[in-house]
């Protein structure tokens, strides 16, 4: 989630919306999570339409994490298409933070007497192979192969590049409105596809994403769009019995509506650049703030635990504000256990990544010979 490009500090104040838009997401999401055991009178079913709009707005809060991945990929693959390097240590530097950042929590879990089983010991142990943080593990397949996806778009040209676009967009982002995982779809091959289309525009159409007026229409009708569709579906819902449980049809990453918005949104920030360190350093905790917010048994334990205590002890008459509360909460911890991993563990990791670089360095020349 990071990037090594001079920093615009409108970028990084997006990406900081972006990575709050996540944590709020994942907050309301654990609301439809029941606890092992079966005690789920705490749960809020608000996939299923009714005309309460408070309902509708938990839909809309639940749709900001897929907004949140969408606003990464594009500005990810904005540096990355007009980038042919791949850096081992990036990779391996992301690795090991994935997998400390984990252990640790495991430990916690473990110390403060949260019983788990092998196979959710195992995911702790292993979280890229297992995709624990699914985004994290994505990324890192698109990173190791852009450079290859950059060649072949130089190579096959304008003309060929378009019509790839279309299809990829065709197949990964509008069809899954209507059937989700069709056409084999995956988390990495939408990635792939967004990847896709950034880097067309980046290549052809400057005139377009340089242009202040055309991306505010964009933010406008992805913004409108999104909302639009999540009304007409909750009001078709209740009057079509094959359409009430699927209030969150529109909540998937790859969502063109969401692409639109956050395309925009990048153009934007990317068009008004401004410099402030104290928001390009917020903005370097984001990967620590998901792996943290989003640790496997955080979402699985830890943030149920939390809605229960609070459904037990206050009540859900004010569930929005709890949701606030709650997500602030999270945020703040994530950011101060961030930038104290950071501070502690920063530079002994890279020399550790540096290290596992210049090895693996040896060994692929090795093999090459």
């Amino acid at each position: 989630m990071g990037s090594e490009h001079s920093r615009n500090s409108n970028i990084e104040l997006l990406k900081i919306i972006a990575i709050v838009g996540i944590v709020v997401s994942h907050v309301v999401q654990t609301l439809l999570i029941p606890e092992e055991g079966g005690y789920a009178a705490w749960r809020v079913d608000y996939s299923i339409a009714t005309l309460d709009i408070g309902f509708w707005v938990l839909v809309f809060l639940r749709t900001l994490g897929a907004f949140g991945n969408s606003i990464f990929v594009v500005a990810s693959s904005w540096f990355l298409a007009a980038d042919d390097s791949v850096k081992i240590k990036k990779i391996a530097r992301i690795l090991i933070d994935v997998f400390i950042i984990s252990i640790a929590l495991l430990l916690l879990c473990i110390f403060i007497g949260i019983r788990l089983d092998a196979k959710t010991l195992i995911k702790c142990i292993f979280p890229t192979t297992y995709c624990n943080n699914w985004f994290v593990t994505c990324y890192l397949m698109l990173y190791a192969i852009h450079a290859c996806l950059n060649r072949m778009y130089d190579s096959i040209g304008k003309r060929n590049h378009a019509f790839l676009c279309f299809g990829l967009i065709a197949f990964y982002m509008f069809i899954p409105m209507v059937k989700h995982g069709a056409f084999f779809s995956t988390e990495f091959i939408v990635m792939v596809s967004m990847y896709t289309v950034v880097a067309y525009l980046r290549r052809y159409a400057s005139s377009l994403i340089n242009n202040r007026a055309f991306n505010t229409k964009l933010v406008l009708f992805g913004f409108c769009a999104t909302c639009f569709l999540i009304m007409l579906l909750e009001i078709a819902g209740v009057h079509f019995g094959f359409l009430a449980n699927r209030m969150l049809q529109f909540d998937f990453n790859g969502n063109p509506f969401l692409f639109i918005a956050s395309v925009g949104l990048f153009n934007l920030a990317r068009l008004n650049p401004f410099s402030c360190s104290a928001i390009n350093a917020l903005s370097s905790t984001s990967l620590y703030v998901y792996l943290i917010h989003e640790n496997l048994l955080v979402r699985q334990f830890i943030r149920p635990a939390i809605w229960i205590y609070i459904y037990d002890s206050f009540g859900y008459t004010f569930l929005f504000f709890w949701i606030a509360v709650l997500s602030i909460f999270i945020f703040t911890i994530s950011v101060m256990l961030s930038f104290l991993y950071l501070n502690t563990f920063g530079n002994k990791i890279d020399r550790v990544s540096q290290a596992a670089t210049e090895c693996l360095s040896r060994l692929f020349t090795g093999i090459c010979k």
